[in-house]
């Protein structure tokens, strides 16, 4: 394997290769075409254009082992281009390079990188974007970790809104090295899918995403004949990269499991992957991976006046520091200090539907979206799960504790205890609580539980609560001549409905 050191110079001298280098020169020389068996030589070769040219001739000089960068450094400097000698010495290397952009400027990014991420529908960066640079450079390293893998799935897990999506995207446009060095083409496709008869067009976007147009007259709209087109298409690629962002079904799972490939996945049901026959790999976006403090600072740094550290402070708690969330309150605040400690007050309130608005995030309501995570749920489950909401989002809560609270139907010799262990294993998979490392030996205070501040706020939301928005004209009111309130006041008064039905008419009567 090629040194660290040496990598980090190689991903970092990557734009400047990807300007003037064709590996097909470099393997005339004798001393670089030592270095590859014949089966590489002729994959580099077959390779169309030249960029998958590069990503295929890096993918497997980098894995080479006992090799530095000194072959390259010595033939560049025997041709015209020293320059890239220079670069691969270190030399007029941009302060930024050798890891992620901290910038988020896409002019770090190579044009022709750009080009092939519009051109298969990877998302742009979102609105009010913030950088995460640390969480992208792990998700980097993770990707290249696995990137000698023939499949895998690497799935970013995480409550809606925590910006699983977003950090994708940012790992793509800020680590140019990645489809240079280690992958050749990127499939994106959004499933979304919350019933079994949507997946039906996911797949099929997934064949026409990846199949040549002439091909498309020849379509079956069997999954499984869908499914040999896709992996019959990927594995004519070098070294695709799969992006399938928002699963919420085991279905999906087991299709995209089935091409074979190295899979990226976004979902906040961490369950429906145990059914993956691949390796997985997990990065987990709990209450410790949303925004902190100073992120959302960041994002609100042009609010006039300079909302005050308390002011964000209280911010955070409220929101749990979910992205999503925190944005759609950054839209609806326009940037004025009192808008954003209004928008607070009815999140404190418990008013999470009043916060609704569109952004570049898919739902205009938070509410949507966590609707999504309990669409799996059964009634029994989700009436257990609104009972935990009586304990507060800062503190954790016992199976002991959950015992008490929660309504729980035992059948056959099934214990409370196993009952209520089954119950909170759900909401765990579906990232509506968060497990709580503990030491404790008793066995119902060892299993300790924590609900995210705005899955707290939406299980407590009520929106018959406030009155309903209107378009600006005043709210309908029941008339004091209305015959069902009549009615209705005399079942509240014991009187027969016939009494209250002729006392309505003598009233009306005397009126007129």
């Amino acid at each position: 394997m090629l040194p660290e050191s040496e990598r980090t110079i190689l991903e970092a001298a990557v734009n400047g290769l990807l300007s003037s280098f064709d590996p097909l020169d470099a393997m005339q020389e004798i001393g670089i075409r030592e270095l590859f068996t014949k089966d590489e030589f002729n994959l580099i070769k077959n390779n169309k254009n030249r960029q998958s040219r590069i990503s295929t001739f890096f993918r497997f000089y980098v894995r080479k082992s006992g090799i530095t960068l000194e072959p390259l450094r010595e033939y560049f400097r025997h041709s015209t281009q020293g320059y890239l000698a220079d670069l691969l010495c270190g030399i007029g290397l941009l302060p930024s390079c050798g890891g992620p952009s901290t910038s988020g400027d896409c002019a770090t990014t190579h044009p022709r990188i750009l080009h092939a991420l519009s051109e298969t529908m990877v998302p742009p960066r979102v609105k009010n974007h913030v950088q995460r640079q640390g969480m992208v450079k792990m998700i980097c390293d993770k990707l290249i970790s696995l990137a000698n893998m023939d499949s895998f799935w690497l799935v970013l897990e995480g409550v809606a809104g925590s910006g699983k999506t977003s950090l994708i995207v940012d790992v793509l446009r800020d680590c140019p090295h990645l489809l240079s060095m280690y992958f050749s083409d990127v499939i994106w496709v959004r499933d979304q899918s919350t019933e079994s008869s949507q997946l039906a067009n996911v797949f099929a976007h997934t064949r026409v995403m990846v199949t040549q147009a002439e091909s498309l007259e020849r379509f079956s709209e069997d999954p499984e004949a869908m499914k040999l087109d896709v992996a019959k298409c990927l594995s004519a690629m070098s070294f695709p990269l799969v992006i399938v962002d928002e699963v919420y079904l085991e279905e999906s799972v087991r299709w995209f499991d089935g091409l074979n490939c190295r899979i990226v996945t976004t979902s906040s049901n961490r369950g429906i992957f145990r059914s993956a026959a691949n390796h997985v790999e997990r990065v987990t976006l709990d209450s410790c991976r949303q925004f902190s403090t100073e992120d959302t600072r960041k994002m609100f740094s042009d609010s006039r006046p300079t909302p005050s550290t308390s002011l964000i402070n209280s911010l955070v708690t409220e929101t749990g520091g979910n992205p999503a969330l925190i944005s759609k309150i950054k839209e609806l605040s326009r940037n004025r200090t009192d808008r954003l400690q209004r928008w607070l007050q009815l999140l404190k309130e418990g008013q999470l539907h009043r916060l609704k608005c569109s952004t570049s995030y898919p739902s205009a309501s938070m509410c949507d979206a966590f609707s999504k995570m309990t669409s799996s749920l059964t009634s029994g489950e989700i009436a257990a799960l609104k009972s935990l909401t009586k304990f507060s989002p800062e503190t954790s809560f016992s199976l002991a504790d959950a015992l008490k609270t929660m309504p729980i139907d035992v059948c056959g010799r099934q214990s409370e205890v196993d009952r209520a262990l089954e119950i909170l294993e759900v909401f765990v998979d579906c990232i509506l609580l968060e497990e709580v490392e503990t030491n404790a030996d008793n066995l119902e205070e060892h299993y300790r539980y924590q609900m995210s501040p705005a899955i707290h706020k939406f299980l407590c939301d009520d929106p018959q609560a406030t009155p309903e928005e209107t378009d600006g004209r005043r709210p309908k009111t029941k008339s004091f001549w209305d015959v069902k309130s009549w009615l209705g006041m005399g079942r509240l008064l014991g009187i027969s409905t016939v009494i209250a039905g002729a006392a309505f008419i003598g009233f009306r009567r005397f009126s007129e």
